[in-house]
């Protein structure tokens, strides 16, 4: 599903996604798909929008955690899968 227009929604309930690596683990590890990939016209960068969620803050919880403890885990992925 893919909202082309964000502003006719309540931008508390998304969670913009700039990073790269986070998207991998969110997207191929955690099997979470964001709605939709923008490009932010500042910085000419994808992005991605998911939906705010329990499962979402429980996937960023162990991110933190893995990131602090230095365990952060990278799925193999080919050139064109990032940020189709």
């Amino acid at each position: 599903m893919k909202f082309m227009d964000f502003k006719i929604f309540d931008q508390k309930d998304f969670y913009f996604c700039y990073s790269k690596n986070l998207y991998k683990f969110l997207r191929f590890i955690k099997s979470i798909e964001p709605i939709d990939i923008k490009l932010d016209k500042k910085t000419n960068r994808k992005f991605s929008v998911f939906v705010k969620c329990d499962a979402l803050q429980i996937c960023l919880e162990e991110w933190k955690q893995n990131k602090e403890l230095g365990k952060l885990v990278f799925p193999k992925t080919e050139v064109g899968e990032i940020c189709e």
